[in-house]
């Protein structure tokens, strides 16, 4: 009886009208927590969204376009060659963009937070953006369908060879 006259409110009745016991307070705000928590939770992940986009737009500069190609589930053969500058560099000539090889490899399951092996194309406009895109699709394209040595599918000498982007082969 001496400590709940010490400290009023704590375990008997409210001290003044109105007023809550702290075991009421406390429940109430769990179960406002609880209600609360979806919203909270949206919250959180919008604007974890606009600081991702944010740090993404501020990487490009203005009048600059981000096109990605996933290039992950390509053969290993492919996704070799793709990684070589060489190539990256001639398709870089071709249209203007810079061109990257991005992220990492995972043949299984992908842990959290990681991001698959792509390639990373930023131009000065989003035609030329576009373009390199597609000749980087059309390079892994023909280097995977080399990969299978399939009759009949190879260069004019007869024989696989490079990616060659002036002739898409």
């Amino acid at each position: 009886m001496k400590a709940i006259a010490a400290v009023p409110g704590t375990l008997g009745a409210p001290t003044q009208v109105g007023e809550q016991s702290m075991v009421s307070r406390s429940i109430q705000m769990m179960q406002d927590g609880m209600l609360m928590a979806p919203g909270r939770r949206a919250a959180e992940a919008q604007e974890a969204a606009d600081e991702l986009r944010k740090s993404v737009s501020s990487t490009l500069g203005p009048g600059q376009h981000l096109e990605e190609l996933e290039i992950n589930d390509y053969p290993q053969v492919a996704r070799q060659k793709a990684s070589h500058r060489e190539p990256l560099l001639q398709i870089e000539e071709m249209t203007g963009c810079k061109v990257w090889v991005k992220g990492q490899y995972f043949a299984g399951k992908m842990p959290e937070g990681a991001k698959k092996l792509y390639v990373e194309i930023i131009g000065p406009t989003a035609m030329a953006a576009t373009k390199a895109k597609y000749e980087v699709h059309k390079m892994m394209e023909a280097l995977a369908i080399r990969t299978l040595n399939i009759p009949g599918m190879s260069n004019a000498n007869g024989k696989p060879g490079r990616y060659d982007p002036a002739t898409g082969r």
